[in-house]
């Protein structure tokens, strides 16, 4: 058990947890000790001098900080030897501090300032000329350093240290000439920058995007949670006048712990943008016009109606996205299903993500981490910081990637096995298992992996024999192993084999696809053979339990999927479409296909906050949807853990919220059942009822976390699985395509926040230096990428980060999608990669 102290702080006995330090002993009783430099989450440091207290038996004042609790200890925090001291420190502190209070960020929330009132003199006695020093110094991106504001509290300087790892910001200079700044050259580019204004404080680190847009008096804030990548950090938004300004981190220990990457901080910008979606638009003579909701519903209804009476419900597919509130992807659904139609899916080029096992305090804790085809830095920033943290703590990092990662230099291990013979890793090293300890596998698997040795996987994967078998050992061995999966896992045979992984080697399972909501999405049911909580269509008792919460027959038929959708729709057998968030001529796989399908249709209906490709050339209607910050909603992050996105404002023009538009679609098409909801609560609570493992859930409404894990056999068709083999090759190229997320790209909502495209880089492939050579292709310099389907243009990066043999074009960053080079679940693509002529200016 715990071990407590018992001290006397100005007289109160407090009772504290053994390791307690004075400060926040005295904290916790409340009893109020002032301090600059210190912070929960950063080390003591007791370099501001503010907190020093008198502590009997001990010879002068001592950092309350920096001193740990003694039982017995008797605290004096406001005698007149330290309140002397208090004075003196912050008259010192003014002395060359400017007084700017007027045009100050941080004035109303500035401890200095505060501090100066309730501790400091009324009245300076210097009349010296104040030291000059640096003005509105661009450090990075996002961040501006005034040098003469600063308290050199290092607050910025310890939290690369400590939190990132990564010494970008030092002190430099002494005395009184100290100033707090980058490497000679260098600038702060940190994807974690933001976190250092919310952690200075006073007004000397300021956020490039919020500077001089509002005074903090002024602000309306509102607890709520990042919708843009599957952490779903907590954060609060701040704004005024119908405007969102800020957003910032918030205190949620089971998930962020207070940081926020500075896509999450900067990329609401897209909220008030002038190419927003503003009213709905109805095609009329093949262009799209302005139009009532009146007027657009009732061409829904009639575009659905009509192909529904002709070819029947199975004519029409729903197809969503991993972006959409559980709300709305629960409504979507629920509409598909009354409607008579299991043409349903949001997957376009990934798999439904394996129901969570581990949490993300679990990460922070793990013994063994085994990081599979997922790049956290880039996908899900936060876990790049738990990882880390794990690794302080003395955990064993494993990276099976086609890239060098950042997180590399932690790892014990790094594999990277040819493209396409992922597969086959982890089935060798299920088979090591099986060979190990017999009847570790069920006998399905044990027949499906029993002819890979480990020479033949060695040989396939090109890794190395005995640092596979290390692997396995570390999985088996450890009682906290954690395998996470990212967005390089996008077939459903591979994702089966991981979870079967997990399970005969005790590891928790913990994965994302680089969608926000992926999880939610999937646990809603928008899956062409699940119903909500991801229940088999088979399933009668569930399927009663929804006919009865819906008022309605159920369709439990199994419908097509997304990567099915498109041939069937070429062909004429699905005729119309609903799209609700998504793009697919940019990001489902074989744009040439999709094009031709959307061509065949008779009538597609979009629901969209920006007009997108798909939109622009294909859709009869288009409803207006609000985005994050305008809309209540929930949203269940990659380790299953539920939150409630708020709206702060109001939606842009005639939009709605996207939750509310299915059900006017649904009312529209006068779907069976009740379709009147007054707020996203009262859906959230029909959630509670349908899906088992979202009961209680209406806690988070209250600004409460629920864990919607489940128990749940992941398994990829009914039959035995097949044996795995090195994924299939196509395109006549010399280089292997791979691809994936970075975290600031050009994405239909990025392009429209300024605080992220300034970040994104140009649109770029990276080449491994020997291939680089061999094409005569320098750093820097324009070439062509030839796939399957078209090239892309792109500016060349050689890296040697890339593997030989490869090359890497990342999602979302070119105008032209990244598809169109063929990429695709379970395929190998070659690419042709050349160099192109410089033109003169």
């Amino acid at each position: 058990m715990d071990q407590s102290v018992t001290l006397k702080i100005d007289g109160r006995d407090v009772t504290v947890p053994a390791g307690t330090t004075v400060l926040e002993a005295a904290r916790m009783a409340g009893i109020e000790i002032p301090s600059l430099c210190n912070h929960a989450r950063l080390l003591p440091a007791g370099l501001c001098r503010l907190c020093l207290v008198e502590i009997e038996k001990v010879r002068g004042l001592q950092p309350a900080c920096a001193s740990i609790v003694r039982e017995g200890m008797v605290v004096h925090t406001d005698t007149p030897a330290v309140q002397h001291n208090r004075r003196m420190v912050l008259e010192l502190l003014c002395t060359n501090h400017p007084l700017d209070c007027p045009v100050c960020d941080a004035a109303g929330d500035c401890r200095l300032q505060d501090y100066v009132f309730r501790y400091g003199r009324t009245t300076s006695r210097f009349v010296e000329e104040k030291r000059r020093k640096g003005k509105a110094i661009r450090l990075g991106p996002a961040v501006i350093l005034d040098q003469e504001r600063c308290v050199l509290c290092q607050r910025c300087v310890r939290f690369c240290e400590e939190v990132l790892d990564d010494r970008q910001l030092a002190v430099f200079q002494r005395g009184a000439s100290s100033r707090i700044s980058t490497m000679p050259g260098a600038v702060f580019d940190s994807r974690f920058s933001g976190n250092v204004v919310d952690l200075c404080p006073v007004g000397a680190l300021t956020d490039r995007t919020f500077r001089f847009k509002a005074r903090n008096w002024e602000l309306t804030g509102l607890p709520s949670v990042c919708a843009l990548c599957p952490v779903g950090c907590r954060m609060t938004e701040e704004g005024r006048e119908g405007r969102l300004l800020r957003v910032r981190g918030r205190e949620a220990p089971e998930v962020n712990d207070g940081w926020l990457c500075d896509l999450g901080r900067t990329g609401y910008g897209f909220t008030e943008h002038p190419n927003r979606l503003r009213h709905p638009l109805v095609r009329r003579d093949g262009h799209l016009e302005p139009a009532s909701w009146d007027e657009a519903l009732t061409a829904l209804a009639r575009g659905f109606g009509a192909v529904i009476e002709k070819a029947g419900p199975r004519a029409v597919a729903v197809l969503g996205s991993p972006r959409l509130t559980n709300e709305t992807a629960y409504l979507l659904t629920r509409l598909a299903r009354a409607l008579g139609t299991g043409n349903v899916d949001y997957r376009l080029g990934t798999a439904a993500p394996a129901p969570a096992q581990a949490t993300l305090s679990d990460l922070r804790q793990a013994e063994v981490i085994l990081l599979f085809q997922g790049d956290p830095s880039e996908e899900a920033p936060i876990l790049e910081l738990w990882v880390k943290q794990a690794v302080k703590r003395g955990g064993r990092l494993y990276i099976v990637h086609p890239r060098t990662l950042a997180l590399e230099r932690y790892a014990t291990g790094a594999y990277r096995p040819r493209p396409g013979s992922e597969a086959v890793l982890i089935a060798g090293i299920l088979s090591m298992l099986e060979q190990g300890k017999p009847g570790s596998l069920p006998l399905e698997w044990r027949e499906a992996v029993s002819g890979l040795g480990p020479t033949q996987v060695a040989s396939l994967t090109g890794c190395d024999r005995e640092a596979i078998r290390l692997l396995a050992e570390a999985l088996v061995g450890s009682p906290r192993a954690i395998i996470a999966y990212g967005a390089g896992l996008r077939d459903e045979q591979t994702l089966a084999l991981v979870a079967a992984l997990a399970k005969a080697t005790g590891a928790r399972l913990l994965g994302w696809d680089g969608g926000p909501n992926s999880r939610g999405v999937a646990d809603m049911g928008l899956l062409p053979d699940r119903l909500p909580g991801r229940a088999p269509l088979a399933d009668a008792a569930a399927t009663a339990a929804l006919e009865r919460l819906w008022q309605a027959p159920l369709s439990c038929q199994p419908g097509l999927s997304a990567t099915e959708l498109w041939p069937e729709m070429r062909r004429g057998e699905v005729r119309a479409l609903y799209v609700a968030g998504a793009d697919p001529v940019t990001q489902a796989p074989n744009p040439q296909l999709v094009e031709e399908a959307l061509a065949h249709a008779t009538f597609v209906a979009m629901q969209e906050a920006f007009l997108t490709p798909t939109a622009e050339r294909f859709a009869h209607v288009v409803l207006p949807a609000a985005v994050p910050g305008e809309e209540d909603g929930s949203l269940t992050n990659l380790a299953g853990g539920v939150g409630w996105q708020r709206a702060l404002i109001a939606p842009l023009g005639e939009a709605r919220p996207s939750w509310r538009i299915v059900a006017d679609v649904a009312k529209a098409l006068a779907a069976p059942g009740a379709w009147e909801y007054a707020d996203a609560a009262q859906v959230l609570a029909e959630i509670a009822q349908a899906i088992p493992a979202y009961a209680g859930v209406e806690v988070v409404t209250t600004g409460g976390y629920f864990d919607a894990r489940y128990e749940y056999e992941y398994a990829l068709t009914d039959q035995p699985p097949a044996a795995p083999a090195p994924a299939r090759v196509a395109g006549t190229g010399d280089l292997a395509l791979t691809t994936g997320p970075v975290l600031f790209d050009r994405d239909i909502m990025a392009r429209h926040a300024p605080g992220v495209v300034g970040r994104a880089a140009e649109a770029f492939a990276a080449i491994h230096p020997e291939d680089a050579e061999r094409l005569g292709i320098t750093d820097g310099a324009p070439i062509e990428v030839r796939g399957l389907f078209g090239a892309l243009t792109l500016k060349a990066r050689v890296s040697g980060a890339c593997a030989q043999g490869t090359v890497f074009v990342p999602e979302e960053l070119s105008e032209l999608s990244v598809n169109r080079l063929g990429a695709q679940p379970g395929v190998v693509v070659m690419v042709e990669v050349k160099p192109l002529a410089v033109r003169p200016d």
